[in-house]
């Protein structure tokens, strides 16, 4: 994808969920490990031309009560 330095990234994640018809709730948008909110830019975090953002699922944690049993 490609997105201008000053458009928000809630059309990039709009787009992907549009293009892997998915609801983009079940995922997460990162870049170097920091998660991209919609409202961000790439400028604002001074992303460079041509870089990579993971896309992940959404992953619930296990629950741990405190005495070894899940």
């Amino acid at each position: 994808f490609r997105i201008r330095r000053n458009s928000q990234f809630s059309k990039l994640i709009h787009a992907y969920g549009e293009m892997k018809k998915i609801d983009v709730k079940t995922v997460r948008f990162l870049y170097d490990g920091t998660q991209l909110h919609p409202e961000h830019t790439p400028d604002h975090l001074e992303l460079e031309d041509g870089c990579e953002i993971d896309v992940m699922l959404e992953q619930d944690g296990g629950k741990w009560n405190g005495n070894g049993k899940h």
